[in-house]
């Protein structure tokens, strides 16, 4: 058996102890949804953090010119505004305190980016002074998104096309993100301590924030408010999803989830208190930013925002298959059930390799890259065929009664020197242009079925929305309207009848 251990690049080790001292106190805990018990960290507790005083040190600041060396330095090393590198960046993102103090930058140095925060900080509290709130600016090609979350500020700069709601519904994301971390009972000290240094919490968490950033990129879950199933044949996903069930009751556990990559393999919830498409995706940004993960069992708190956002659960992680990074998570609410966890997760993982399920889970996870379904392998007229030979470049298909999408894979797209990168801003706008959703940016109820369509030189671009599916499409600008609405209906109708392999079970 291997003992548990926390991952070394997730959170400083003095919040560490005060998570273990929480932890161990009976008192300490919280009723969530469904009236389960939840460990959750006191609030006066990460005041005591030594050194979160932000005492100022006795020596003043240096010379001038030690100053301006500093700051030529972290120019020529891209870590602020000043670095060609930095500025070229396609987006940024940043953290600061109601206070000024820098938090987090996606690229770049905090300490160097110290000024830009200022101003920012600056921007908008001059906007709170005049009684009003700043949301958007544009500025050429870039959109600044800013967002207020409680002591926190949180900012987007983009020139990716993305939307401003796409941008903002971001900013969120990645302020969930952080309370997946650390829970809010660190918002509570910043209200009550503006000099506290979260900087210090969030030391080594980088990874975790960065694959967040990443799956913006490249993946539509966050925009959909959905999450990507692993494709697979019914029979086995069916075997995998009964041991994992099984492992969940035995375990003690309230989640369990087998991850493929960026992608589910199979999931056992409870019907009264289902998982938001946004906590798992947190979950997935948690482990695979944290390569710690994949060195044994690891037993970890992590924080579920749409579960209980002041709570830790308690996650069981094991890479079940390091190559494929099959990895499987079992969530309970006790701080010590790690050894019943890991007993659940051992004989899961000997009736899945049993079966054969984990072999094939892994080949689909090895062969499905960022999509599950092949242009080339679709039926004629469904607009399969090679790229080239088919109007029909790219697709995506949601299912929002199961909150999960279907991607196809990216070669048609390739083959024009397209990148997902590219494509899913392309898409996050079509969204916004089918949707508009309230001032708090809440997954949008769609009206019976809406139809878009517009044609540029890249790709004709046409999306249906209805409430039993929503299927976004991008075709050559040449094809005929007539041709695309029907390779669409067929289409629909060939993922209809493929649902067991391609979606989850709920």
């Amino acid at each position: 058996m291997v003992s548990p251990t926390k991952p070394g690049p997730r959170v400083s080790g003095d919040f560490e102890a005060l998570l273990s001292q929480a932890h161990s106190r009976s008192s300490s805990e919280v009723v969530g949804p469904g009236d389960e018990q939840c460990s959750v960290v006191d609030a006066s507790e990460l005041e005591s953090v030594p050194g979160s005083e932000g005492a100022a040190t006795e020596q003043g600041p240096g010379p001038a010119v030690q100053l301006l060396e500093q700051a030529a330095t972290a120019a020529e090393e891209g870590r602020n505004e000043d670095s060609e590198v930095w500025r070229q960046q396609r987006k940024h993102l940043f953290v600061l305190t109601h206070s000024g103090k820098p938090v987090y930058s996606l690229h770049g140095d905090e300490n160097a980016l110290a000024g830009l925060m200022a101003v920012m900080d600056a921007l908008i509290s001059f906007m709170k002074d005049q009684g009003d709130s700043l949301q958007s600016v544009r500025a050429g090609r870039h959109i600044i998104v800013f967002l207020e979350r409680g002591p926190l500020y949180l900012v987007a700069a983009a020139a990716t096309g993305e939307p401003v709601s796409v941008l903002h519904l971001q900013l969120h994301l990645l302020h969930s993100q952080i309370l997946c971390i650390l829970t809010d009972g660190f918002q509570k000290v910043l209200t009550r301590n503006a000099r506290f240094d979260t900087r210090r919490l969030l030391g080594g968490v980088d990874g975790i924030l960065e694959a967040l950033h990443t799956s913006f990129e490249v993946d539509p879950s966050a925009f959909l408010v959905a999450f990507a199933p692993l494709r697979m044949p019914a029979l086995l996903r069916r075997s995998l999803l009964l041991a994992l069930q099984t492992a969940v009751r035995e375990g003690g556990a309230l989640y369990g989830v087998l991850l493929a990559g960026s992608k589910v393999a199979a999931l056992s919830q409870g019907a009264s208190r289902p998982l938001h498409p946004h906590d798992l995706l947190a979950l997935g940004a948690f482990v695979r930013g944290s390569p710690s993960f994949q060195a044994a069992e690891t037993f970890s708190p992590v924080c579920l925002p749409h579960f209980n956002p002041s709570a830790f659960l308690h996650a069981y992680v094991h890479y079940a298959h390091k190559d494929a990074k099959v990895c499987l998570l079992l969530l309970s609410t006790q701080p010590d059930s790690f050894m019943r966890l890991a007993d659940a997760a051992r004989r899961f993982r000997a009736e899945v390799n049993d079966s054969g399920a984990l072999q094939a889970a892994a080949r689909s996870g090895l062969q499905a890259g960022e999509g599950q379904v092949s242009i080339s392998s679709l039926p004629a007229l469904a607009g399969g065929g090679e790229p080239g030979m088919t109007p029909l470049l790219h697709f995506l298909y949601k299912h929002p009664g199961r909150s999960q999408f279907v991607l196809a894979t990216w070669d048609a797209l390739a083959a024009r020197g397209r990148l997902p990168q590219d494509v899913v801003p392309h898409y996050a706008r079509i969204h916004a242009a089918v949707f508009r959703k309230d001032e708090e940016f809440r997954e949008p109820q769609p009206s019976p079925l809406r139809v878009y369509y517009h044609s540029t030189d890249e790709y004709a671009a046409i999306a249906y929305a209805s409430a039993e599916y929503e299927l976004y499409a991008l075709f050559d600008p040449l094809a005929q309207k007539l041709a695309i609405v029907q390779i669409c209906q067929r289409l629909c109708a060939w993922v209809k009848g493929s649902q067991q392999d391609l979606f989850v079970p709920m």
